[in-house]
């Protein structure tokens, strides 16, 4: 499939190049492999993948506004893609979980951290 990264008990990274028409682009692929059969990881688990989930949401969020800032700066712009393959309503979870990851860390550089505050509604409804 492609050139294995690292992996651990419950998630395995490759490293992809996918070519289309002629273009070709390197695809960062994490797999999550603990919701198989589209059972969640449990937090009371011993070793529930949780922390591994926990990974995969902070890199995700770290791509995002590294690439944002080089947008920004003119720079080329990388896209993320997030999926479940059962569509099972996994995907919207991660990015839930992402955005507020990305939110906590906005308003901790703006030295919000006495009142940090997140509001799910709001996030669910940016992601629809």
């Amino acid at each position: 499939m492609g050139n294995l990264v690292e992996a651990d008990d419950h998630v395995t990274v490759r490293v992809v190049q996918v070519t289309i028409n002629g273009q070709s682009i390197v695809v960062n692929h994490f797999h999550f492999g603990s919701w198989l059969h589209s059972e969640p990881p449990h937090v009371n688990d011993e070793d529930s993948g949780c922390d591994s989930l926990k990974m995969i949401i902070e890199r995700s969020a770290k791509f995002i506004t590294d690439h944002n800032d080089k947008a920004k700066e003119g720079k080329e712009s990388r896209k993320l893609l997030v999926m479940c393959e059962d569509g099972l309503e996994r995907t919207g979870a991660v990015l839930a979980l992402i955005h507020a990851t990305i939110t906590m860390q906005i308003q901790r550089t703006l030295k919000w951290e006495k009142d940090l505050s997140i509001s799910v509604f709001s996030i669910v409804r940016r992601i629809q």
